[in-house]
């Protein structure tokens, strides 16, 4: 646990809110809507539906974030990671966005450098990005069947495509309709 304080803000405070809202969540949502007798990857599979819902859950207590404090943002960022991994969720700005009441709209600005034109800045927000991209490149490259939303969104958010190496003609050379053998049946009765 980081017990770091930078502008008299514990960082220590958002990790335990946040850890804290998750379990409790669960324990008085999640737990008396579907039985105390769900448990195991059936109770993981229900928290996985009901993560989006978790996280604006857990908003309403996170105190209200600085902006500008970009160790802060990160450090929430990095506590966003693992509690998707914590509950098997691929990571995205979007789910930090519901996390952390910053507009999807923001992060876009900042990203581009449209807004709050700070270096560090944009190389948190490209890292956030790589970060989320690299826990779906790693899914889709181990999971046992391909999710099409999935490879739509590797292309659509990340600018991934599909690549498939061409064989080189070296060696190799054109074949011609005109030199093929002509292939003939003979019937014979």
């Amino acid at each position: 646990m980081k017990s770091e304080k930078i502008d008299n803000i514990d960082f220590s405070e958002y990790e335990k809110i946040i850890n804290y809202r998750s379990e409790l969540y669960i324990t008085e949502y999640i737990i008396p809507l579907y039985g105390n007798n769900v448990s195991g990857s059936e109770l993981l599979n229900i928290i996985q539906k009901q993560f989006n819902a978790m996280l604006l859950y857990i908003r309403k207590y996170i105190p209200k974030i600085d902006n500008s404090n970009l160790e802060l943002l990160d450090y929430i960022f990095s506590l966003y990671v693992e509690l998707c991994i914590k509950y098997s969720r691929l990571p995205t700005i979007q789910g930090f966005c519901f996390m952390s009441n910053i507009s999807q709209n923001t992060i876009d600005k900042w990203k581009n450098g449209y807004t709050r034109l700070n270096p560090k800045r944009i190389e948190m927000i490209k890292k956030w990005y790589s970060i989320c991209k690299g826990f779906l490149v790693d899914d889709l490259n181990n999971s046992d069947k391909a999710s099409i939303n999935k490879i739509f969104i590797a292309k659509s958010v990340f600018g991934l495509n599909d690549s498939v190496n061409a064989i080189s003609d070296s060696g190799l050379s054109e074949i011609q309709v005109e030199t093929l053998p002509t292939l003939s049946i003979d019937c014979k009765e």
